[in-house]
């Protein structure tokens, strides 16, 4: 046994090792550079789910507290000319109930002298304290001489018992001396209401609060309840250190030590914010679910790499003494070659037939419609719009889109001499032997009905989801045409569907080519 031979033996292994390192390292690069894009496309999806609804609760906000500062312009008015006392003060208060009963967001209006006496309110009188003149908000106005509505609290109401935000105003005499406070009290449970609606997850939370930290509406009302100071947690030092009216940031709490994305606005005419926090484990909850999963199959596709490569290898090594091993290879490699045909007329990424398998299809077909007189129609289909979904979704979700489409115009067609295939980009066809104008019509009628049933979601389509644009052409029976001159017709009838708004069928007309003058003309 020479030197030689073993080298000879021993080279296919090494090939066939480095082979697969190789391919381990390029699959597992994508996957990782996948994963990584998923990542980002995740946090950037959580970044605009907590903006999005730290701007509605802060628009919120701000929406009900300009409403009430209205309603109490309109009330200093009214104390002005009309009074508290006598047929005034009871005209006041039926109009006070008025507007507690058109405002929601409201829990009381009332109306304090300038000792602190309730003079007018919309809640009963019985057994209240007689003065409230040790509020902040009534000590506020008292020190100062504007007329500016002014926002304290959370305070727990001495009408109902709850924690209630305030909004106050001040009144004036005549000369400008202090003459009380008009006062509008929203409950907590109203903004806890609207939060609600929102999803935040099991361990998110959504909370408004004063700009010195006082916490006025949490959900859930677990911690940090109405009344209690965040002053210390790391979201409200945060804002301390960023002055921005708003911001984005990912902390970890110090009561539960969850990692959060915050997004946190202030309120440009109020000493409030709001701020949202979705938290991490939850947010990249189904990044971990698919990262797992697609894991588990690149193990498994690798093993089997593995186990194909190793018989590679044993067959190699056996090849000299068994002939029987020889033939079974060779039996194996007919097999391969064949899978190999199949995928030389498959679309890799949709599965459907591709363009070459269509064009050569096209020949048989068209030869076969002229030959035996029978009509051949084709459809072809445009993705409406699918520029802009790429744009929006990413091009890894515009895959997944090609693909769902391809299943639905699988499933519509329902003949076995009936060919779907990948045209190229975004474009489908449908070859339908002894297939007449009608029929052809029904046919795509019914792969654009099943696309847009399907209901993919496209933010960049106005009608809000994906669909197609078929256009349609028929070879009658007794015309000749070439391949050529039926995809011009099916493609002047996509045109046609998409000057025609999409998501339709339009019919090209085939123009069989003009004949070449004889010779007789010639001359």
């Amino acid at each position: 046994m020479s030197w030689s031979w073993l080298e000879q033996r021993k080279r296919p292994t090494v090939w066939a090792v480095c082979f697969v390192l190789f391919i381990t390292v390029v699959i597992a690069s994508i996957e990782i550079w996948s994963r990584r894009l998923a990542w980002d496309s995740e946090l950037k999806t959580g970044r605009t789910a907590t903006e999005n609804i730290a701007q509605a609760t802060s628009e919120h906000a701000a929406e009900t507290l300009q409403m009430l500062s209205g309603l109490l312009d309109g009330l200093v008015e009214r104390v002005m000319i009309d009074g508290t006392s006598g047929p005034g003060g009871e005209r006041l208060r039926r109009y006070m109930m008025t507007r507690l009963g058109n405002h929601p967001a409201l829990q009381g209006l009332f109306v304090y002298d300038s000792a602190g006496n309730w003079l007018v309110s919309t809640a009963s009188l019985n057994d209240q304290p007689p003065s409230n003149h040790d509020r902040a908000y009534f000590l506020y106005h008292r020190a100062h001489a504007d007329d500016l509505p002014h926002v304290d609290g959370p305070v727990l109401s001495r009408s109902s018992g709850e924690w209630v935000l305030t909004l106050s105003r001040r009144l004036n005499t005549a000369d400008g001396r202090f003459d009380g406070v008009v006062l509008a009290t929203i409950p907590a449970r109203y903004f806890l209401r609207y939060y609600q609606q929102f999803n935040i997850g099991q361990r998110g939370l959504l909370l408004l609060a004063r700009s010195d930290g006082t916490v006025v509406a949490r959900l859930p009302a677990a911690i940090d309840t109405s009344g209690s100071n965040i002053s210390d947690r790391p979201i409200y030092r945060h804002m301390q250190a960023h002055p921005a009216q708003h911001d984005t940031v990912m902390l970890r709490s110090t009561f539960d030590q969850t990692l959060r994305l915050f997004s946190y606005r202030r309120l440009a005419a109020y000493p409030l914010f709001v701020a949202v926090g979705l938290a991490k484990e939850e947010l990249f909850a189904d990044w971990w679910t698919v990262t797992l999963q697609e894991t588990a199959a690149l193990l498994g596709m690798l093993a089997v790499i593995y186990a194909m490569v190793a018989g590679l290898l044993m067959q190699l090594r056996a090849r000299e003494e068994l002939e029987e091993s020889l033939r079974r290879a060779h039996a194996e490699l007919e097999l391969r070659n064949q899978e190999l045909d199949r995928q030389a007329h498959t679309d890799g990424l949709t599965g459907v037939h591709n363009r070459r398998h269509l064009d050569e299809l096209l020949a048989i077909e068209t030869a076969r419609a002229v030959r035996e007189r029978t009509p051949l129609a084709l459809a072809m289909i445009d993705v409406d719009f699918f520029k802009r979904y790429n744009d929006h979704y990413g091009h890894a979700a515009g895959d997944d889109c090609l693909r769902a489409i391809a299943r639905e115009l699988t499933h519509t067609v329902n003949r076995p001499a009936d060919l779907v295939a990948r045209f190229g980009g975004e474009e489908f066809a449908i070859l339908m032997p002894n297939t007449g104008a009608d029929g052809a019509q029904v046919v795509a009628e019914a792969a654009r009905r099943a696309v847009a049933e399907a209901r993919l979601p496209h933010c960049g389509h106005p009608e809000g989801i994906v669909t197609i644009s078929v256009g349609i052409a028929v070879i009658e029976a007794a015309q000749a045409a070439p391949p050529r001159a039926l995809v011009e017709a099916a493609d002047a009838g996509l045109y046609a569907a998409k000057a025609a708004s999409r998501n339709c069928v339009r019919a090209g007309t085939v123009r069989a080519p003009a004949s070449e003058p004889c010779k007789a003309e010639q001359l």
